[in-house]
């Protein structure tokens, strides 16, 4: 009888694996296809149009002071938009966009050193940034669309505080500056440092697979600091001490327009004549991947007139990721501060 049961139970057996089999299959042809989808379908480029025609001094300054007036009470006081003001147009303006989940407190040094320079200065909060909730969930809102019509906006409020018009940015604000340079011919020159294109650990070609797989995913907030978490004592308190995948997807997101952008451009064009662009990457970064930035740094030296530089500041430097902030444990703004000054 024991037997007889086991053949009886051969062609089931052989049915269930063969069914089994075909599952695991289609399942992993599925996984195949859905990664596929992620690392090749394309972001929604979001397309701003840009002013071409600089405001008037007086234009620029009511822009800003509009902007300034949002930060209302949930504004950490030290993260409010700032603008450093001569009181009159002067030779040299300045934009400068703080980085991924710090505020414009990460410039009060280096913004009021260019302002004793000359320049006239604007430093924008960027959007969802710089509460003074440091836990808040608002940053799981920012989109690579607002974040381009951010970036257009502050280069309108900018454009009448100074004859010529620099821009600078660190980490995500690198990628708003980045975005705001090639798409505005009303400024000259840019300094990106350390641009969040591409986080560290993936390679290059990963920027729409990171933007997409975060997008698709759940919502998740994770610790820059997993030991410390929100109990810090020391370094930039002002900033937050998680991110939102939502709002790494955005920056990633609008560095890929960029990429996109580059690739379409028409190399043959006047448009960036006489204009200058300059990235500086550190060696020991642990949050980008630095050869993304020197593949963007090579496509922009294909336009036509621009003059392209980059740098690297070594291991021996001690340097880390933000190196603007004078809060950081490894802080050397004397070090660091001449060199951005110079390029600018």
């Amino acid at each position: 009888m024991f037997q007889q049961s086991s053949q009886s139970l051969n062609p089931k057996l052989k049915k269930g694996i063969k069914y089994f089999a075909y599952t695991v299959l289609i399942l992993l042809s599925m996984s195949a296809l859905v990664l596929s989808l992620l690392y090749f379908l394309p972001l929604k480029n979001p397309a701003v149009a840009f002013e071409t025609e600089k405001l008037s001094y007086e234009a620029s300054l009511s822009l800003i002071q509009q902007r300034q007036s949002q930060d209302d009470t949930s504004i950490d006081t030290q993260c409010s938009t700032k603008a450093y003001n001569h009181g009159k147009q002067t030779e040299k303006a300045i934009l400068l966009y703080h980085g991924f989940t710090n505020c414009p407190a990460q410039y009060s040094i280096l913004a009021d050193q260019l302002f004793q320079m000359g320049y006239n200065v604007y430093v924008p909060r960027l959007p969802y940034h710089g509460y003074a909730d440091k836990m808040t969930t608002d940053l799981e809102k920012t989109t690579a669309g607002g974040l381009a019509e951010f970036s257009k906006q502050t280069v309108s409020e900018v454009s009448g505080l100074g004859q010529k018009i620099s821009v600078y940015g660190i980490s995500g604000g690198g990628n708003i500056a980045m975005y705001s340079f090639y798409n505005s011919n009303l400024i000259s020159k840019a300094v990106i440092s350390s641009p969040f294109l591409v986080p560290n650990g993936y390679p290059s070609s990963s920027q729409k697979f990171v933007s997409n797989t975060l997008n698709v995913l759940p919502s998740m907030f994770i610790w820059w600091d997993d030991e410390v978490k929100d109990q810090r004592t020391t370094g930039p308190l002002y900033a937050y001490p998680r991110f939102s995948t939502k709002a790494l997807a955005a920056f990633v997101g609008l560095g890929d327009n960029i990429k996109s952008d580059l690739e379409k451009a028409d190399y043959g064009s006047s448009k960036f004549k006489n204009r200058s662009i300059f990235f500086y990457t550190v060696e020991a970064d642990p949050a980008i991947n630095n050869e993304t930035v020197k593949r963007y740094s090579d496509q922009f030296s294909k336009l036509s007139g621009l003059q392209v530089n980059r740098q690297e500041f070594t291991a021996a430097t001690g340097l880390g990721h933000d190196v603007i902030d004078p809060n950081q444990a490894y802080a050397d703004t004397d070090f660091v501060y001449p060199m951005i000054i110079s390029r600018l």
